[in-house]
């Protein structure tokens, strides 16, 4: 039986005004226990927005309803008719049940690599041997004493993901995890994101992608974000979800 984890209805976020504008409409869209999603698209059409919207880092649309549950049922809401969820809110939600991946890695320069790792397992009280067990499937355990500056972009990009998923957030959300990595790293990153929900060290995994078929080939099933022009600003438009 599957557990519903997240769903948006009647939303969309909207990004400056006139036609320097733009707006994202998400119909519907749901997240259960389980799933493994890849944001497909062109550059442009909300990706990364959309991205934004599911860790937690933009509020709530004002419209429609959004709700977002825990590891351990609490849940998150904001609609229409009530008031959105206080910012000390969300942060804590945030960082218990939200791993995030960006595409610059964003990892501490003035740490070594398994002190990044370890950081966020600290602040939550998460055991820190995973840390050690996370760098090790990425094939990057042997760089935990290195520093940042002196590893590839490709091997912080592992780095991170392990980051990410330290705590084992209830969601893991990943913003084009790839596009630093040749294409056999770029395969076993998308192994570990979905071996990660098979193995229940997270519920569920969201990634941002423009490489569809190498998604749908490691067990993604694809939503693709539609852009058009209206009144001359830009919109995106989250279409329904296409099984892989």
């Amino acid at each position: 039986m599957t557990s519903q984890l997240l769903t948006i209805r009647n939303s969309c976020i909207r990004v400056g005004d006139g036609e320097q504008g733009f707006r994202l409409d998400i119909p519907a869209f749901d997240l259960q226990a389980g799933d493994r999603i890849a944001i497909v698209g062109p550059s442009g059409s909300g990706k990364s927005l959309f991205v934004e919207l599911l860790a937690l880092i933009r509020p709530a649309p004002g419209s429609g309803y959004f709700t977002i549950r825990g590891r351990t049922g609490s849940t998150l809401v904001a609609h229409r008719d009530d008031v959105s969820a206080a910012e000390e809110e969300r942060l804590v939600f945030r960082r218990e049940e939200i791993g995030l991946l960006l595409q610059n890695g964003g990892l501490l320069r003035s740490l070594n690599v398994i002190e990044n790792v370890r950081l966020p397992a600290r602040i939550s009280g998460t055991s820190l041997k995973i840390a050690g067990e996370l760098l090790e499937a990425l094939d990057v355990g042997d760089l935990k004493h290195r520093r940042i500056d002196s590893i590839s972009g490709g091997q912080r990009q592992r780095v991170a993901l392990a980051r990410a998923m330290v705590t084992r957030p209830s969601l893991l959300l990943a913003d084009e995890p790839t596009s630093a990595l040749d294409p056999a790293n770029a395969r076993m990153t998308l192994q570990v994101l979905h071996e990660a929900v098979r193995v229940g060290m997270v519920q569920a995994s969201v990634i941002v992608t423009h490489d569809e078929v190498l998604a749908r080939e490691m067990g993604f099933d694809c939503i693709r974000i539609t852009p058009a022009i209206e009144n001359g600003a830009g919109v995106g438009q989250i279409a329904p979800r296409v099984l892989h």
